[in-house]
């Protein structure tokens, strides 16, 4: 579509000149379109949180989010934790003790099922 867009502009400014204002203004408002049409299929293809882009990415992510919780939760429990804390989220965590980090744990437990 941008291609298309790209050439129609192209052609409209080599042509431009031999115009009537009246071919003018109806070139220039069919590129408005295009472009609008443009950033319509943008907005619906790829614009979060409704976009079909973001969508399918949450289709298909969502399966292995819940299989890592799960892992999480499993090893939380069996190690008797209150808390969890995922260090590269948002939460600012200054200092934790090795001997709590469940990473490995929660990796293992995903490899084995």
């Amino acid at each position: 579509m941008t291609t298309e867009l790209q050439t129609a502009y192209t052609d409209a400014q080599k042509q431009f000149t031999n115009m009537t204002p009246d071919k003018q203004r109806e070139i220039q408002q069919e590129l408005v379109k295009k472009e609008q049409d443009i950033q319509q299929f943008r907005q619906q293809k790829f614009a979060q949180p409704n976009g079909e882009l973001f969508l399918k990415q949450d289709e298909l992510l969502r399966p292995i989010k819940a299989k890592i919780l799960d892992a999480i939760d499993k090893v939380r429990e069996k190690e008797g934790m209150t808390f969890v804390f995922d260090k590269t989220g948002d939460v600012i965590l200054l200092f934790a003790d090795p001997q709590f980090d469940l990473t490995n744990a929660v990796l293992d437990r995903l490899k084995r099922g």
